[in-house]
C-alpha cells in the first residue's frame, strides 16, 4: 500500500511538468517572408513558386507544411519535421532549409526535388 501511495504522489507531481513541456520549436525569424522562383513573379497569383515561411507552417502554392518541430544546425540551416499536405494526403517529411549567406536565397530539401527560392521585398518597399 505504500508504495502504491508513492507512485501515486510521484505521478501527480510530475503531472504539471508534463503540461508545461516546451513547445517543439519554431522557424527562426530569418527564414521568415515569402519566396518565390523569381523575383519577378513576386506577389502574383499564378505565381507556383510562391512560397510563404512563417514560424509554424510552411506555405506553397496548392499545399503547405504544418511544422512539427525544429533543429538549429546553424544560423544559415535548419531542419524542420513537417506534417506535408498534398492532394488531400498528409504525410510526415523531414525538410532543410538553407539561407544563402546574404539571406536572399532559400534552398528546401526533403520532398519530391529540391528547389531555390528567392526573397521577394517586403511589401510596400
Amino acid at each position: 500500500m505504500h508504495k502504491t501511495i508513492l507512485m501515486a504522489a510521484v505521478w501527480a507531481g510530475l503531472m504539471p511538468v508534463a503540461a508545461m513541456a516546451a513547445p517543439a520549436g519554431d522557424i527562426p525569424p530569418a527564414f521568415h517572408g515569402d519566396w518565390s522562383g523569381r523575383v519577378e513573379a513576386c506577389g502574383k497569383a499564378d505565381d507556383d513558386s510562391r512560397t510563404h515561411v512563417a514560424a509554424h507552417d510552411i506555405g506553397y502554392y496548392e499545399d503547405g507544411d504544418e511544422v512539427l518541430g525544429v533543429t538549429v544546425v546553424d544560423a544559415h540551416h535548419i531542419v524542420v519535421d513537417v506534417n506535408s499536405g498534398n492532394d488531400g494526403r498528409t504525410s510526415r517529411l523531414t525538410r532543410h532549409l538553407t539561407l544563402s549567406p546574404d539571406g536572399r536565397r532559400l534552398t528546401i530539401t526533403g520532398g519530391v526535388k529540391p528547389f531555390t527560392v528567392v526573397r521577394c521585398p517586403a511589401a510596400g518597399h
